[in-house]
């Protein structure tokens, strides 16, 4: 019976673990985003300087390509006064960790006539400016629909 040299037996051992790392890698790694959801949202803030409320819609686009958009339509009211507004705000998106995802903005679009003062809008409604990034959850729930969460609450609950 010929004796098998330790080195044999190492290489052996190394390439079962290395394929095993990587298989258990590709199981692990979440799948892309690729989905479009429609939702309405109703967002109330009272400050006691400057009450804000915003009524309308958001379709997210989120492409497998790292890329999307939220496009927003509805009606702002700022200081008692009813602004509709209606904007197309571009985004990338990275994976972070299974269903926890960075997203970062990267334009804003705006369609309405009427101007807002700088920014109140997009922080207001959306929590971001453009530049700034936020970790967000995405949960696929019963029925086709998809919760959008960060890490306290829901931000936005749409249908596909």
């Amino acid at each position: 019976m010929k004796c098998r040299p330790r080195w044999f037996y190492l290489s052996v051992c190394t390439v079962t673990v290395m394929l095993s790392a990587t298989l258990t890698g590709w199981h692990i790694h979440s799948a892309p985003l690729d989905f479009s959801c429609h939702g309405n949202l109703v967002y109330h803030d009272t400050l006691e300087s400057a009450p804000v409320r915003f009524d309308g819609e958001i379709v997210a686009n989120f492409l497998p390509d790292g890329e999307g958009s939220l496009n927003i339509k509805g009606i702002y009211t700022y200081h008692n006064q009813q602004v509709p507004v209606s904007r197309q705000t571009l985004i990338s998106w990275k994976t972070l960790h299974n269903n926890l995802y960075d997203v970062r903005v990267t334009s804003v679009i705006p369609y309405s006539q009427r101007s807002l003062p700088a920014g109140l809008f997009d922080h207001t409604i959306i929590g971001l400016k453009l530049g700034e990034h936020q970790q967000l959850r995405f949960n696929r729930l019963p029925g086709g629909a998809v919760n959008l969460s960060d890490f306290y609450s829901p931000v936005l609950v749409c249908t596909e």
